[in-house]
């Protein structure tokens, strides 16, 4: 042990080592192609000149060579390998627990030097790494099998190619390792040999499992494609099939996330074309080797993604580029939040600072989802070019989508984006995202708080997308009436007036602004010769004949939930859906259907197939994982579904979960449910006195509000004072629009056309309108975008209340005169009586 110590030789290689391990980890976060080389030629020379080192021993100096210098050399080489890989990818990124193994394999390796002075456990635990690391080896030293020719005919270039080689002589000196010290410890020897079997048998059980759910999904996805009058896509039966565990999530990432090699090819490097799923590409060996032995999804990859989409929630992912995101960072977020208590009522303006850490000719895109509270809309978008602030002007979503794809896609100038999705969340794009400058851009969300008993909730607008783990936040919330019993996090502090308070930290969106509800203002706002008030939602008892009870069972349904359901509707026709048609309930096979229902991750119950819907209720629980509607468009389920289903023809729905799934979310908002939460008890009590409790009804000149529990009402009036803030039109409006839209899924243009007129007057992006900002208003003419003079424009922080109407600026104005007018003539008056005296 003295003698090794004294080792200057292994001492330096040690240093080295460390040395370079410290450097890699410090270039994880470089992005700029030109600085990872230059840090790879850093461990290169450590790399090279240690091999020099110790082959000069070898020859020159035999007598006081000790070969464990040489596995010094072969972690120097690993890092470099790796280092190199950043620049020239011959493998992607490796998972987290492959890097630990690396690492850890690596230091068993540096500690043979001491494996006769270490005591027996110790001694058995290094020899099981050291076997576990003769089979990783062996599985990289074979994956790079292709490159050895290519390798060897280039290694007189700096010797760089002979990188490919390290896997091999790894294997080759562990081996003579083995055969040198191995019989000094022959349990040792065995606890090799089991370290190696472990990671055998690993990759084998991890391989079955994967073979049982790649079968699963190929059985399902072929029974489903096979069918002629099947109502949904494949794809759709695999997702509600398939569990729903990590096995399954990187099944469905092969080709996207996970991509290999093609073993049917003479080029084994014929890696599959990346897809527009933007998760970081990663070489994981398990998933390799499973694919060597077993066989791939035969999904394509547009059908992988809606299944991610569905149950993985991974719509960022797969939102569609034009241009790369990739070393765009979000630098800073601004979060300024006016709430109106007397109004249920809050405005969130967000500042967000991107920028690019790469160096590309044209920029790149960055691309956020911005995920808003129920019932929220957003109302402004700016973009600053030049250093100026630029708003956005609203028009329809065509018009929107088509200038920016022309404008990104083609000329590679400034434009911005904002589009509604479902789901509550809407798509934000900026572009260029250079990196001589950060970009600026401004979205305005306007929001209900939530009333839960006697308390509103103000939930945060939060966005994923662009990497913000480096960005800082400053946000401030100013109440517009003085609130009762206010509860903040911990994290804000008071700045002198109670009604804000700041925070500056990192951003995180994991917070909420309680306070208690002192009851609604009666106080309307005015636009146009309308006025807009709120009032509180009733909900009323009506009387309702069932006849006919409808169950959506899925894997959310307890089997004491399904019984006692079943049993308060034993005098009613029972229906369940299987997936192709209506089935009533008997004895006989009602626990078939739930157990054959209970297997669905989530359900799709098509409303527009209960034939009488005035007569019929619909029970369900819902899981939070679904398609949205709009992912079905396609299918046969959708055209049925616009055919049939109207407002008019709104279904009972009572439902015994916490939370809707993003199918059923979209067809509330649709005003397709007439919507009902609660307990069994609950439903037991209602069927009992054969009643529906359903809330106000909603027409052109009333909407309701289901989260903060208000109805906003539209009147014609010119006369009342304008005191209420903007937003209770803006509400109005989006409201309306979601509640008329699916009557537009079948009809004339015509119909289209007026929710897009209501859209831009209010100022709100929907389903049928987008904001968008573009460089010039040559753009803007260029692709008739037209902003409209009667309108409220975008929202913004110093419209705390009305916009005043032509007619009052009138009045406004002749007040005025006569002001000025009684002042002088009181004043001339005055002059002349002093003057007579």
């Amino acid at each position: 042990m003295k003698e090794l110590f004294r080792d200057k030789q292994y001492g330096i290689g040690l240093i080295l080592v460390s040395v370079s391990f410290l450097i890699y980890l410090l270039g994880l976060n470089v992005k700029e192609e030109g600085e990872a080389l230059g840090i790879f030629f850093v461990h290169f020379i450590f790399t090279a000149g240690y091999w020099l080192s110790v082959i000069i021993s070898a020859i020159f100096f035999r007598k006081k060579y000790r070969f464990c210098r040489v596995f010094p050399a072969l972690v120097l080489s690993l890092i470099s390998a790796y280092a190199l890989n950043r620049c020239m990818n011959i493998f992607d990124a490796s998972p987290f627990w492959f890097s630990i193994v690396l690492a850890t394999i690596s230091a068993a390796c540096l500690s043979l030097a001491f494996f006769k002075e270490m005591p027996r456990p110790l001694r058995l635990a290094v020899s099981a790494i050291v076997g576990a690391g003769m089979i990783v080896f062996l599985y990289l030293a074979v994956y790079l099998v292709p490159i050895y020719p290519i390798s060897m005919a280039i290694f007189w270039v700096l010797g760089i190619s002979l990188h490919g080689f390290v896997p091999l002589l790894f294997i080759v000196f562990i081996s003579v390792w083995l055969y040198k010290f191995g019989t000094y410890d022959k349990k040792a020897l065995l606890s090799t040999a089991a370290g190696a079997g472990f990671v055998i048998v690993s990759a084998t059980v991890f391989t079955v499992r994967w073979a049982h759910t790649v079968n699963l999904i190929n059985d399902t996805y072929r029974e489903t494609f096979v069918e002629d009058d099947a109502a949904f896509p494949a794809w759709v039966r695999v997702a509600q099939r398939i569990p729903k565990n990590n096995v399954t999530n990187k099944a469905l990432k092969v080709g996207l996330t996970y991509l290999l090699p093609d073993f049917d090819s003479n080029n084994f490097f014929n890696f599959n074309f990346p897809s527009r799923f933007t998760e970081p590409k990663i070489h994981d060996p398990f998933i390799v080797t499973a694919c060597f032995f077993t066989d791939e999804p035969c999904l394509n990859d547009e059908e992988k993604i809606k299944i991610l989409e569905s149950i993985y929630d991974c719509r960022q992912q797969a939102t569609e580029r034009l241009w790369s995101d990739e070393g765009i960072e979000t630098t800073y977020v601004n979060s300024s939040v006016l709430i109106w208590p007397q109004y249920r009522t809050a405005y969130t303006e967000q500042v967000i600072m991107v920028r690019n850490t790469k160096s590309l000719w044209r920029g790149g895109e960055a691309v956020y989802t911005f995920h808003l509270p129920e019932g929220s809309v957003v109302t402004s978008l700016s973009l600053w070019i030049n250093g100026k602030e630029e708003k956005g002007i609203l028009t329809s979503k065509s018009k929107a989508d088509s200038a920016y794809r022309t404008i990104v896609g083609v000329e590679s100038r400034d434009p911005s984006l904002v589009h509604w999705q479902e789901g509550s969340t809407v798509n934000v794009r900026v572009f260029p995202v250079t990196d001589k400058e950060e970009r600026t851009f401004k979205i305005g969300i306007t929001s209900p708080l939530k009333k839960t008993d006697r308390r509103l909730i103000y939930e945060p607008v939060y966005f994923e997308g662009t990497d913000f783990t480096k960005a800082k936040e400053v946000a401030k919330i100013s109440f517009m009436q003085t609130p009762e019993n206010p509860k903040y996090p911990s994290f804000f502090k008071k700045e002198g007036s109670e009604l804000s308070s700041k925070k500056k930290t990192k951003y995180d969106n994991r917070w909420t602004v309680s306070m208690d509800d002192t009851g609604l203002s009666a106080e309307p706002f005015c636009f146009d010769n309308r006025c807009y008030t709120v009032r509180e939602t009733k909900s009323r008892e009506i009387p309702v004949d069932i006849r006919d009870v409808y169950l959506d069972v899925n894997r959310s349904w307890s089997k004491a939930e399904f019984d006692e359901v079943t049993d308060i509707f034993k005098n009613k026709k029972i229906l369940m859906y299987d997936g192709q048609e209506m089935k009533s309930v008997t004895a006989e096979n009602k626990d078939h259907l739930y157990r054959t229902l209970k297997n669905q991750e989530f359900s799709l119950f098509p409303v527009h197939l209960i034939e009488r819907p005035e007569q019929s209720l619909l029970v369900g629980k819902s899981t939070a994982v679904s398609p949205n509607l709009s992912d079905l468009k396609d299918s046969r389920f959708f055209e049925s579904l616009k055919r049939k289903a109207r407002s008019d023809r709104a279904v009972y729905f009572f439902d015994l979960g916490e939370e809707l799934s993003p199918y059923l979310k979209t067809l509330r908002e649709y005003r397709l449910l007439h919507y009902r939460r609660g307990d069994v008890a609950e439903l037991r009590r209602m069927a009992g006195k054969s009643v529906f409790v359903q809330t106000s009804p909603e027409d052109d000149s009333c909407v309701t509000v289901h989260d903060a529990e208000i109805d906003i009402v539209k009147q014609s009036d010119n006369i009342r004072s304008s005191v209420a803030p903007d937003h209770l039109m803006r509400l109005f409006a989006y409201n309306h629009i979601m509640f008329r839209y699916a009557e537009s899924w079948n009809t004339a243009s015509p119909v289209t056309d007026a929710l897009v007129s209501e859209a831009q007057q209010a100022y709100v992006v929907s389903p049928v309108s987008s904001l968008v900002v573009l460089e010039s208003q040559a753009d803007y003419d260029r692709f008739d975008i037209k902003d409209t003079e009667n309108s409220l424009h975008n929202a913004s922080k110093s419209s705390k209340g009305a916009v005043p109407e032509p007619h009052e600026w009138a009045l406004m104005a002749i007040a005025g005169f006569i002001a000025v007018y009684l002042y002088v003539r009181r004043r001339t008056t005055k002059c002349s009586v002093n003057s007579e005296r």
